[in-house]
């Protein structure tokens, strides 16, 4: 495209208002704001991609009134809710749009807004073109409003006097400028301010006892702090004190505060002269070094959660298999909001191929053991077929998944994802019941999360909890060969449906490109909430929302006795949350998923009741009654609140037309 910027901008301005009184859901406008326009700002000469992320947005779930087009330095921020970054805002009439540079509302007070508002003014000399002003004005709605408050400086075009393709670069290059200064600043001025982290007090503990030969009392240790950092540590009240706890914190000899596996690369310190003596060594520290730096040249870290879905998506479109990205960014988010989630599908969708091209596609694989495939077997019927066992003789054999756990416990930066293949081959809640209990076990202890122990040092000689970077994912088939699941077991997994079957869609295979594997670290995969307080504190909207659709399911489910618990209403929380950082779904979108992996599989009878239940969602889900008469129900889905709900529900109801009896697990 000759103009990428004015034409991106004129397409918005001059389709918008019609867009807003259409269907919000699959909307070209919306597909283009959202897909075309960071791409077209991409190709850019001046913007590096590798620097600077873009994102456009038209609303999440519904249209809203201010759409926009960011531009984002990674070192900065990754999302629009919090950080400063240069952005595009069109008002709310279309009658202009607005070049700023402002800040996220959603994560940033009010105070804080107006104090770096005046620090980026301060940068900016005067100037025909660009403002410094609260003069702005977006519209009278509330984000309108809020987006006009987080505006420290912007140039304003008119929709019918629109500069020319030149012009608008410069002024972009120019606002590029003036966010690269203001990042200095910040950056500078936050050293000054910003005290040490963690790893730079234990590189100088090791520092200090690789000066003192290898070993010395904390004393010395201390004594070595003060004299070469001591200007440095002046904003402490008590330093000492974080050196003697970093100590503790790798040292299995500290045992009531190590929280590692003696020996592992945590495992630094040792007490030379037994505990209490504050006499302290290095164990294996050069080893350690070396491998803390191959992980660190490897691991990238810098890609917003939107990229790294579409990474995945394209890695796995690589290897020739046809997954959409709205279905690769639902399995992301699944994993994130609980570490066990359920595949389901007829035989030779690619359930377990998908598995492996995610998992290899962010660098887990059968060579680096970050990527387990475990064949389920049918005569497992209980945890230590998984676990392991006591022999005859007393001693442990370790099942195949604790050789997992114990090499994630000792690399906890890394995910690690473990395949159950035809998972329900034997009865999951007899060989997985000691996993599922022990994942609701976590609970927060000093800012992380533990878990219960898997095993005790009673049986095994050690103990072993269910560490934060462990994924597990089930794989099953629903035939005569197989068992179904329990609602204990339902309640505690997003069940996802691959059952979507195109033979006749050749296209994607044209112009394949090699897409090659990422390593990444855990943080992108890890839970951040357990509770639905910590949901709550940072996304209130989202649980307000979730809640209100979950009481009207609910009220239709509670005719069977099927109405959801806490657990299901918080685990969907969490997943709306998390979408809604990584801006990967609409909200609908994202709560259509969790309906149809949460809810519906729970449900299945013969009855009058279950009938009933099925025909009062689906009038819930598409705003339409169940008409028998119709042969072509395809309007109804295409227009639902919840299609793919909608769909599911529609599809259960002709099975028990036919059949007397309906499931979800019955296609």
């Amino acid at each position: 495209m000759k103009e990428p910027i004015r034409s991106s901008l004129l397409t918005v301005m001059n389709e918008y208002l019609v867009a807003r009184t259409e269907k919000f859901s699959n909307h070209p406008l919306g597909h283009f704001v959202r897909k075309e326009i960071p791409n077209l700002f991409k190709n850019l000469s001046f913007i590096n991609d590798k620097k600077y992320i873009v994102k456009a947005s038209v609303g999440k779930g519904n249209w809203t009134y201010v759409p926009w087009i960011a531009i984002m330095d990674r070192d900065v921020t990754k999302s629009t809710q919090e950080g400063f970054y240069i952005v595009y805002l069109f008002r709310e009439d279309m009658k202009a749009v607005y070049l700023t540079l402002a800040q996220g509302v959603t994560k940033t007070s009010k105070a804080e807004i107006a104090k770096i508002k005046e620090e980026i003014r301060g940068f900016v000399q005067s100037s025909n073109r660009i403002n410094k002003d609260d003069h702005i004005f977006l519209g009278n709605s509330d984000t309108a409003m809020d987006y006009a408050y987080s505006t420290a400086i912007y140039i304003e075009y008119s929709s019918d006097q629109l500069p020319s393709e030149e012009l608008l670069q410069e002024d972009l290059k120019e606002m590029l400028n003036i966010y690269e200064k203001y990042k200095n600043y910040v950056k500078e001025t936050s050293k000054k301010k910003k005290g040490k982290g963690n790893q730079w007090f234990l590189e100088k503990i090791i520092e200090a006892l690789e000066f003192f030969g290898g070993s010395a009392h904390l004393k010395e240790i201390n004594d070595y702090f003060d004299k070469n950092y001591g200007d440095e540590l002046t904003i402490y009240k008590d330093w000492p004190a974080i050196v003697r706890q970093q100590i503790y914190l790798h040292s299995s000899d500290a045992d009531k505060v190590f929280k590692g596996v003696p020996g592992d690369e945590n495992d630094i310190f040792y007490s030379v002269k037994g505990k209490g003596k504050g006499f302290w060594g290095l164990r294996k520290y050069k080893q350690n070094e070396n491998e803390m730096n191959v992980i660190k040249e490897e691991i990238t870290d810098y890609l917003s959660y939107s990229e790294l879905v579409n990474h995945i998506h394209q890695y796995i479109q690589s290897k020739g298999f046809l997954y959409s990205f709205e279905e690769v960014a639902n399995l992301f988010l699944s994993f994130k909001t609980k570490p066990f989630v359920i595949l389901s599908g007829i035989s030779g969708t690619g359930k377990t191929k998908m598995v492996q091209w995610f998992a290899e596609s962010v660098g887990a694989t059968d060579e680096n053991g970050q990527f387990t495939l475990i064949p389920v077997r049918p005569d497992w019927n209980d945890s230590s077929d998984l676990l392991g066992y006591v022999d005859i003789q007393g001693d442990f054999k370790e099942g195949p998944l604790t050789k997992v756990i114990k090499q994630a416990v000792k690399e906890p930066d890394k995910p690690f994802i473990v395949l159950l293949d035809e998972m329900n081959l034997a009865r999951v809640e007899y060989y997985f019941s000691d996993l599922l209990s022990v994942m609701e076990s976590r609970k927060w202890v000093d800012g992380e999360i533990v878990s219960s122990p898997l095993l005790t040092e009673e049986m095994a000689g050690y103990e072993l909890i269910f560490p934060n970077n462990l994924y597990i994912i089930g794989t099953v088939n629903m035939d005569e060969t197989t068992y179904p699941f329990s609602k204990k077991v339902l309640d505690r997994a997003n069940t996802i449906e691959f059952n979507r079957v195109d033979l006749e869609n050749l296209d994607f295979l044209k112009d394949l490109n090699k897409k090659d594997p990422l390593k990444i670290t855990n943080h992108y995969l890890k839970p951040e909430y357990l509770h639905l307080k910590d949901v709550y504190e940072k996304h209130p909207n989202v649980v307000r929302e979730v809640t209100k659709e979950l009481v009207k399911i609910n009220k239709i489910l509670e005719a069977m006795y099927a109405h959801v618990g806490y657990r299901v209403r918080d685990e969907i929380c969490f997943y709306l949350a998390y979408n809604e950082e990584a801006e990967l779904l609409d909200f609908n979108q994202a709560l259509d998923f969790s309906i149809r992996q949460k809810i519906l599989p729970r449900l299945s009878g013969s009855d009058r009741r279950i009938d009933q239940v099925l025909k009062d969602l689906y009038r819930l889900f598409t705003n339409k009654e169940f008409d028998e008469a119709l042969d072509d129900y395809e309007h109804d889905i295409e227009m639902a609140k919840y299609p793919e709900s909608a769909k599911k529900v529609l599809e259960m109801i002709r099975r028990l037309e036919e059949d007397g009896f309906t499931s979800f697990w019955i296609s």
